[in-house]
């Protein structure tokens, strides 16, 4: 379906759309009408499967019917960082060359790349209350809530961890702060430190809060009750998730609430670094999975565990956010202020 300029100049603008993850490749087209965002087509796929990202794309296009004159503008974000026209795709050992990415899809006006916790964080700005699951009571401001407006900040664990800060409820900012130092809290972590240090040397937090993370928690109690750990390969996150979610593996249970306490306390450390009054956002592919778990306070314990600051920390609410297109749409909207 290729349309001549008459037809385009009757046709709402479509944009095209990325949300390029350690786990999936999404990709959709929407139409722009006003301010609204209407999703007409998408894909998704393992990111895996694909070694060149340009085919993929083209396939889409092709297959929805839409040549890329027709993408008035477009945007890609990226599980990892963004740099010199290049990103290194973090858990996935890729390398993406932007330029050619861009020269290639050949899109009319302009094709924009971020990181994927910037597009997470402009999709979260126009999610409706029925998306998100709220783990907190929000109390009566506080006295440090005399800012004109509120941050936010997001903490996504999914095939690695994301974070990401929404400054005064408008600009979203990218950082790695997944990839700070992860801080033993009790000697249970201190040990679960050095477990991990023999085998990476510098631990961070997304060497625990992610998939594989989950399965290196397993495997820390596996050592520490003197069992050979060689199974333990076996057990995938997902496994290891439901046999602790169904009480039918202790060492799986004791994995999954560390991960929860873990997961809480760097929610909390979030929280005090980006003073996020607007609220905590918890995204990814893993936290959705678990909202009884997050209910039934371990997470939250560990969020308001802050000493002096506890009361503080009382004050900001805890959101999950629930719809796994939520990116997807922060991208096209990302695409929308580039071109604006």
């Amino acid at each position: 379906m290729v349309l001549n300029k008459e037809d385009k100049e009757l046709r709402n603008p479509m944009i095209l759309a990325g949300d390029i993850g350690g786990t999936n490749t999404r990709l959709g087209i929407f139409e722009q009408s006003g301010s609204e965002l209407c999703l007409v087509r998408q894909k998704k796929q393992a990111s895996t499967g694909w070694q060149d990202l340009v085919p993929v794309i083209y396939d889409f296009l092709k297959n929805a019917g839409v040549s890329p004159e027709e993408i008035e503008s477009g945007c890609l974000s990226f599980a990892g960082p963004i740099q010199d026209n290049h990103c290194q795709l973090t858990n996935l050992g890729k390398t993406i060359d932007l330029e050619r990415v861009q020269k290639s899809i050949n899109i009319e006006t302009r094709l924009s790349f971020c990181n994927d916790l910037v597009a997470l964080g402009y999709g979260l700005l126009s999610l409706k209350p029925s998306q998100l699951d709220c783990l907190t009571t929000k109390k009566s401001a506080c006295s440090y809530t005399h800012l004109p407006s509120f941050n936010r900040a997001i903490l996504a664990p999914g095939t690695g961890l994301g974070e990401s800060l929404i400054i005064e409820e408008q600009y979203v900012m990218p950082t790695e702060g997944a990839h700070g130092d992860f801080a033993p809290r009790s000697e249970l972590e201190v040990r679960l430190w050095r477990f991990l240090h023999l085998e990476f040397g510098h631990v961070s937090n997304e060497r625990i809060l992610s998939g594989p993370g989950l399965t290196r928690l397993y495997r820390f109690f596996l050592n520490e009750a003197g069992k050979d750990d060689q199974t333990s390969s076996l057990l995938s996150p997902e496994v290891i998730t439901q046999k602790a979610i169904a009480k039918s593996c202790p060492v799986c249970e004791h994995a999954l609430n560390l991960f929860l306490e873990i997961l809480g306390a760097e929610a909390g450390n979030l929280a005090l670094r980006s003073l996020a009054f607007g609220g905590i956002y918890l995204g990814g592919g893993i936290v959705p999975k678990l909202l009884p778990q997050l209910h039934e306070g371990r997470f939250l314990n560990a969020f308001y565990d802050k000493g002096r600051f506890c009361e503080l920390l009382e004050s900001i609410p805890v959101y999950v956010i629930l719809d796994e297109k939520t990116a997807l749409y922060g991208a096209a909207r990302y695409a929308i202020l580039q071109r604006d």
